[in-house]
């Protein structure tokens, strides 16, 4: 899907000659997404728009917003991040996948921390 976005706005095609094909089980393509049938693509995981993430930041200041003249989908993504902000301090799941395990469970010392993440 953000392949189609990115050709509609770079490219100036046409979005009905552009074609969708799914291979996973799952929708929403290489930039994280997933369906939903009453919200439509979401980004899944509770996401933080971290500055890192250039591609996706890039794509969705170009997407005018559909409920706020004169805004983009980024913009809207920052006030709703300002007004109500999210972390994820435990991306461990238990043995029954139900259930995120407690942070301090997961006995990652600090050091091992700042090397995945100097490794990403």
């Amino acid at each position: 899907m953000a392949g189609a976005a990115f050709l509609i706005r770079d490219a100036q095609l046409p979005g009905n000659k552009i074609t969708i094909f799914e291979e996973l089980g799952l929708p929403g393509g290489s930039m994280d997404g997933i369906l939903d049938e009453h919200k439509g693509v979401i980004i899944r995981g509770g996401r933080e728009m971290e500055a890192h993430f250039e591609a996706l930041r890039d794509l969705f200041k170009s997407i005018p917003s559909l409920a706020i003249d004169n805004a983009s989908v980024l913009d809207e993504m920052y006030w709703l991040h300002k007004t109500n902000p999210s972390s994820n301090p435990a991306t461990g799941l238990t043995a029954r996948e139900d259930e995120h395990a407690d942070a301090a469970a997961l006995q990652v010392a600090a050091s091992a921390c700042l090397n995945l993440r100097a490794s990403a």
